[in-house]
């Protein structure tokens, strides 16, 4: 459940970054903590008899597994549900570190400020450096971005003084006690586009199957589509040049778990894509009982990017424990990754 899209952006290489899982509000209530810990104890528990039963097999250890996994079962399912309902409560989703962002700064005491530190409003662009998660909103610090490099002084705002990029559901707090700019829709609007070719998942937007902005292209690549390719001019779509995601219409399969081709609507692919998904999920969460809570536990899917995406089809299609197994493989180069790349595609 991403409340940010695909907006979260690295601030240097505007690459996707993968959302965090720490949420404002009572994501942790004293009810939903017990259980988990409860949960926890069960499972060492079964951890226990399974080891004692492979030394030594007995009726009666086997018929306590097996009592014992359908208490599992029904733990883990109560404490999901919970979770997620308390999740979906809370106000603002946390930024990870380096997510470019357009804000407001704040004094050590609260006070809007500019950037040279004086009283007022300004927005400005900025990069998340640290963050500390509270009941209602989530205090930040960040570093502004000047000419293209992140400035060593340190400053703070919140997320509810983060003008751009926007959740998907507004809080009522959100933007309140700060001046707010609506045309705002992409990365550096208004300033520079860094880097200069902008990339996803490190290939040069160009240089996939499809057309891209002039000025997105090599000169090599330039002539190739000569008569082919869109300028800024013909282009209506803001965030397109800025963002460098809406450059090319057409999508390769090496960057996406949809594929477009010729003159059919990509969007109409995605959107298929994910409704398939999410019927899946909410098949598969049926069948496993929770056929109440299926839809509102699947509600997040159109929010995901393409490898949770991925991941939520191995999840129907072959359950959670193959779904970990392909979480620490990485999705193009096929090799195993380590705990903390694979928190990097997954969260």
């Amino acid at each position: 459940m991403n409340r940010y899209g695909n907006n979260l952006l690295d601030w240097k290489t505007l690459n996707i970054l993968s959302p965090t899982k720490c949420y404002t509000g009572d994501e942790y209530t004293d009810s939903n903590t017990r259980l988990g810990m409860n949960l926890r104890f069960k499972e060492y528990e079964l951890k226990e008899l399974e080891e004692k039963n492979k030394k030594k097999p007995n009726q009666d250890v086997d018929s306590n597994i097996n009592s014992l996994k359908g208490e599992i079962k029904e733990i883990r399912q109560k404490f999901e549900t919970e979770k997620s309902q308390l999740i979906y409560k809370a106000s603002y989703q946390m930024f990870p570190d380096n997510t470019l962002i357009h804000c407001q700064l704040i004094s050590d005491n609260g006070k809007n400020i500019k950037s040279d530190g004086s009283l007022g409003n300004e927005l400005v662009w900025c990069k998340v450096s640290d963050q500390r998660c509270f009941k209602s909103d989530i205090l930040y610090a960040v570093n502004i971005i000047k000419n293209r490099e992140a400035d060593n002084e340190w400053f703070s705002t919140r997320a509810s003084l983060t003008n751009w990029p926007r959740p998907n559901q507004t809080p009522t707090s959100f933007l309140k006690d700060c001046i707010k700019d609506d045309s705002i829709n992409a990365p550096y609007q208004g300033v520079f586009y860094p880097p200069d070719k902008l990339v996803i998942d490190d290939l040069n937007l160009a240089e996939i199957d499809g057309y891209a902005h002039e000025s997105c292209m090599s000169e090599e690549i330039t002539e190739e589509y000569e008569g082919n390719d869109i300028t800024s001019d013909e282009c209506h779509d803001d965030s397109c040049c800025g963002r460098g995601i809406n450059a090319v219409r057409m999508l390769s399969s090496t960057t996406s778990p949809y594929v477009y081709h010729g003159e059919e609507n990509p969007e109409d692919d995605e959107k298929k894509y994910v409704e398939d998904t999410r019927k899946k999920m909410k098949e598969k969460f049926k069948k496993e009982g929770m056929e109440s809570d299926a839809s509102f536990l699947t509600s997040g899917v159109s929010g995901m990017d393409e490898h949770n995406l991925k991941m939520a089809n191995v999840i129907a299609d072959k359950g959670m424990d193959e779904a970990v197994k392909q979480m620490f493989v990485h999705p193009t180069e096929g090799r195993q990754m380590s705990y903390s790349e694979m928190r990097s595609f997954y969260g």
